[in-house]
C-alpha cells in the first residue's frame, strides 16, 4: 500500500515538474516601466516609452501603474494567462485599488493583450482596449513600425483613462452600438417571423398528427379499462368515445394549427438569441462578454413582452385563433376525469412545445497589491 502511495507521489512530482518547465519565468520588475525581453525597442525608444509611462502614474498620484512587456513568445501559455499571470506576480497598481494595467508585446507569436485591473474596468473597459489594439496598434505591427504601434496603443490607453477619449472610440462608441441595437431587433423580428411560418406551415402536419395519436390511444385505454372493470353500472364510455371522435374529426379539417402565444415566444427567445449569439461572434469576433450579456437580456426583455403582444395581437384579430383554442379544450376535456390519462394539462403542454420545434433541443516596486480579474482584450497581427 506505501508503495504505491510513494509511486504517485513520484508520478505527481514528475508530472507537475514537466509542466512548470513549460512556464516561463519572469524578470524582477524595478523602477523601469518597459521590459523587452525581445531587444525589439532601441535605447532611445525604450527611454521614450519609459518616460511616459513613468509621467503618467506620477500625473495620476493614485498608484495607478502601467507596464509595458515585450517578449519573443509567451511559450506554452495563451496570451491571455502569460498577462494575468504576469500582472499579478509583479501585482501592479496600489492594493485596494487594482489600478494597474499591463500591456504584453509576444514578438514571435505575433500576439498581444492589454491585462487590466479591477479599478481600471469602468474607465478603460475590454471593448475599448479591443479598438485600441485593432484601430491603433495592430495597423502598425504589420507595417514593422513596433514603436510607433505601441507608443500610440500606451498613448491613447492614457488618454482613456484620464478622460480625453480618442475621437475613433467615441464615434465608434455610439455608431457601433446603434448598429447593434438595430442588428437585435432585425434579429428578433426576422426570427419572430421565420419561427411563426415554419411552425404555421411546416409543423401543422407534425402536430395534428401527434394530437390524433394521443387522442385515439386515449380512447383505447378508456375501451380496455372500461372491459376490465367489473361494475357494470358504470356510465358506459361510448357516448364519450363518439363525442371525442367528433370532435378530433372535425379538429383534424382545420389546415393549418396556430402556435399558442407561450409556445412560440419560447421558442422565439432560443432561436434568436442563439442567432444573436453566432452573428456577435462572427462579425465582431472577440466581442465584449459585458456587452454581450447586456444584449442578451436586452433580446429576453424583448421576446417576453414582444413576442407576447403580438401573439396575444393576433389571437385577437384572427377569429380562427379563437376556435381552435375553444376546439382544443373541447377534446382535451371530453376524456379528462374518466381515467384515459388525456387531461388537459397534459394536451396543452404537448400542444405549446410543439409550437415551432425544440426550444429547449461562464518588496518590489511595483504597487504591492494590484490585481486583474481577467479583464482586457487581446489581439494579433
Amino acid at each position: 500500500m506505501m508503495s504505491r502511495v510513494m509511486a504517485g507521489c513520484l508520478i505527481l512530482l514528475f508530472v507537475s515538474f514537466f509542466a512548470r518547465a513549460d512556464v516561463q519565468a519572469l524578470p524582477e520588475l524595478k523602477r523601469e516601466r518597459v521590459i523587452d525581453s525581445a531587444g525589439l525597442l532601441t535605447g532611445s525608444q525604450l527611454t521614450q516609452l519609459n518616460r511616459q509611462l513613468i509621467e503618467y502614474e506620477l500625473s495620476r498620484n493614485d498608484g495607478s501603474q502601467f507596464v509595458v512587456f515585450i517578449v519573443p513568445s509567451t511559450g506554452g501559455e495563451s496570451i491571455e494567462t502569460f498577462a494575468h499571470r504576469a500582472f499579478n506576480t509583479w501585482k501592479i497598481g496600489r492594493k485596494g485599488q487594482n489600478n494597474g494595467l499591463l500591456l504584453v508585446v509576444a514578438v514571435n507569436d505575433r500576439n498581444l493583450r492589454f491585462e487590466v485591473g479591477y479599478g481600471l474596468e469602468g474607465i478603460l473597459p475590454d471593448v475599448s482596449a479591443g479598438r485600441i489594439i485593432r484601430q491603433r496598434i495592430t495597423p502598425e505591427f504589420k507595417k514593422g513600425h513596433y514603436f510607433t504601434g505601441i507608443e500610440a496603443g500606451v498613448t491613447d490607453a492614457i488618454d482613456i483613462i484620464s478622460g480625453n477619449e480618442p475621437e475613433y472610440i467615441k464615434s465608434e462608441t455610439s455608431g457601433t452600438e446603434a448598429l447593434k441595437l438595430k442588428r437585435l431587433t432585425i434579429i428578433y423580428l426576422l426570427t419572430f417571423i421565420t419561427v411563426y411560418l415554419w411552425s404555421l406551415f411546416i409543423g401543422s402536419p407534425r402536430r395534428k398528427k401527434r394530437i390524433e395519436k394521443q387522442v385515439l390511444n386515449d380512447i383505447e385505454y378508456l375501451r380496455e379499462e372500461y372491459a376490465k372493470s367489473k361494475n357494470k353500472k358504470k356510465r358506459q364510455p361510448e357516448r364519450i368515445i363518439r363525442l371525442a371522435q367528433k370532435r378530433l374529426t372535425a379538429f383534424l379539417q382545420y389546415k393549418y394549427i396556430y402556435p399558442t402565444p407561450l409556445g412560440h415566444t419560447v421558442n422565439v427567445l432560443f432561436y434568436s438569441v442563439l442567432i444573436f449569439i453566432m452573428t456577435r461572434v462572427l462579425i465582431d469576433g472577440d466581442p465584449d462578454p459585458d456587452a454581450l450579456f447586456i444584449s442578451i437580456m436586452m433580446l429576453i426583455f424583448l421576446n417576453v413582452f414582444g413576442s407576447l403582444f403580438i401573439c396575444y395581437l393576433l389571437y385577437t384579430l384572427i377569429p380562427e385563433y379563437l376556435t381552435q383554442e375553444a376546439e382544443i379544450r373541447k377534446l382535451t376535456g371530453v376524456i379528462a376525469g374518466t381515467g384515459g390519462g388525456y387531461s388537459s394539462g397534459s394536451d396543452s403542454g404537448s400542444y405549446s412545445s410543439s409550437s415551432g420545434g425544440s426550444s429547449g433541443s461562464s518588496g518590489s516596486s511595483g504597487g504591492g497589491g494590484g490585481s486583474s480579474g481577467g479583464g482586457g482584450a487581446s489581439g494579433s497581427w
